[in-house]
């Protein structure tokens, strides 16, 4: 199913329109490819994909990821990414909490 999945997703976008944004990762951390999975959250990360990043929060997505990273060098490069894309938020929520009250014209 997971195969099906990714087959699937490569004829669609990944955050334009009706995309997939991490569902990728997803797919790939189900089936135990933990090199894909992390060069699917890089390049989700480089296209601007944002929407539901707090899965990475998540119990269970924690516990399905880290079963997947037995390599220390792996566990490093996904914490590192996760870490790239919370900092960004946070810069995000800065950002709002400086200009909320800027007038929008």
């Amino acid at each position: 199913l997971a195969g099906k999945a990714l087959e699937t997703m490569q004829s669609m976008h990944r955050t334009r329109g009706v995309g997939y944004g991490n569902l990728d990762v997803h797919a790939y951390a189900i089936r135990g490819e933990s090199s894909q999975m992390i060069a699917a959250l890089r390049q989700a990360i480089d296209n601007g994909w944002r929407m539901g990043w707090w899965d990475h929060r998540l119990r269970h997505y924690q516990v399905l990821v880290q079963e997947r990273l037995a390599q220390p060098a792996q566990r490093s490069e996904w914490d590192a990414l996760v870490a790239e894309l919370e900092a960004e938020i946070a810069a995000q929520r800065q950002w709002y909490q400086d200009h909320k009250d800027d007038p929008l014209f």
